[in-house]
């Protein structure tokens, strides 16, 4: 994590402002916050996906595009079918085996609407 940040406050060094890095629960965040311009969301919930109050709280936000990262296949179509439903379209989907000779994969969608 530590890596990540180092490399995100480089990144942002950049950005005059324009993007935040917070890294706590999304359904946290949401909850005391109002997402009220075009945002990207990227979200890296467990393997059980996202909480209900999660994914409630991003449909109702003005996030305009959602980067949704898992490692449970499963969870992410099922998140995925109540994204879609509340008006998101997949732009993109990727696979990645980071782990060699394991039945482990972790999913990227970009989700926008």
């Amino acid at each position: 994590m530590i890596f990540f940040l180092k490399y995100a406050k480089i990144n942002l060094s950049e950005t005059d402002g324009v993007v935040e890095n917070v890294a706590v629960s999304a359904e946290e965040w949401l909850a005391k916050n109002v997402v009220d311009k075009p945002a990207t969301l990227i979200v890296d919930p467990p393997r059980t996906g996202l909480p209900p109050e999660a994914l409630a709280a991003i449909v109702k936000s003005s996030v305009q595009r959602l980067i949704y990262v898992s490692c449970d296949p499963v969870t992410l179509f099922r998140d995925f079918a109540k994204f879609r439903a509340a008006g998101f379209e997949l732009k993109k989907a990727e696979g990645f085996a980071f782990y060699p000779q394991t039945p482990h994969l972790e999913m990227m969608f970009v989700l926008g609407r």
